[in-house]
């Protein structure tokens, strides 16, 4: 009797472009995230709304809000991370300044 081959895509890392933080291209791990509310979630439920999440370290000073396209949460991790829908990292930097953390939002929103 012969097993059916399982086929998935966790395995899956996209290239990193150079000098690029070494989470960019892998799928973010399912960690605790909060809400503005202060709701508690894991990262996966929160991608189930279909839009990316910006991941901010509990010490950042940002002014990002949600929008459309974007949810914004709050993490225990050191690394401001970019997440698309599809749970890989965009972008990821550790401790980006409010201008470099506004271009890499615009690269990816530029027209939404």
């Amino acid at each position: 009797m012969r097993v059916p081959m399982a086929v998935s895509g966790l395995g899956v890392r996209y290239p990193r472009p150079r000098n690029a933080h070494h989470l960019v291209g892998g799928r973010a791990p399912d960690i605790v995230v909060m809400t503005p509310t202060g709701e508690r979630h894991r990262l996966h439920e929160t991608l189930r709304g279909g839009r990316f999440v910006l991941l901010l370290p509990p010490d950042a000073e940002s002014e990002v809000a949600a929008t459309e396209d974007l949810e914004v949460v709050r993490t225990a991790q050191t690394a401001t991370t970019l997440v698309r829908p599809d749970g890989y990292v965009a972008w990821a930097a550790e401790r980006p300044t409010a201008e470099e953390l506004e271009q890499e939002l615009n690269r990816w929103f530029a027209g939404s």
